[in-house]
């Protein structure tokens, strides 16, 4: 798969989960920038858009709620597509009902990961295709 747009910006605190959502994502030919905490994350993202996060919830310090928060703040971003990713089954269901991410499931396997990033992708509008307020003024 070709990718068009910035890195997927992959943000979990287990070193050995990080790795292996990124490999996957690189083995799928995506460019992948790794981070182990939010704050790291987030500090990327002021100079870089990213096309894509895979989010882990359960993390120390900033944890995947909050930097939900932050993300919304930052108009540049606020619109990147997020991809839950976790084991903490509350933080399934409350994701799901509450903030309208996919969320993936730790242990998971390689196509239920790039699945839910090849889904989000295509969810997201293209810079080049015109939204509904555009296309009713012409």
């Amino acid at each position: 798969m070709a990718q068009e747009r910035g890195p997927i910006v992959v943000v979990e605190d287990d070193t050995t989960v990080r790795q292996l959502i990124g490999e996957i994502l690189r083995h799928a030919g995506y460019q992948v920038v790794e981070f182990g905490g939010a704050e790291e994350a987030l500090a990327f993202l002021e100079t870089v858009q990213p096309a894509l996060i895979t989010l882990d919830l359960a993390m120390p310090c900033v944890d995947g709620f909050r930097f939900l928060r932050l993300l919304q703040q930052r108009p540049g971003v606020a619109h990147v597509p997020v991809v839950v990713v976790t084991a903490a089954p509350e933080f399934l269901r409350s994701s799901v009902a509450v903030l309208g991410h996919p969320v993936v499931a730790k242990p998971f396997l390689m196509s239920q990961l790039i699945g839910a990033v090849e889904r989000s992708l295509e969810m997201r509008p293209s810079a080049n295709q015109p939204n509904a307020t555009t296309e009713m003024r012409q």
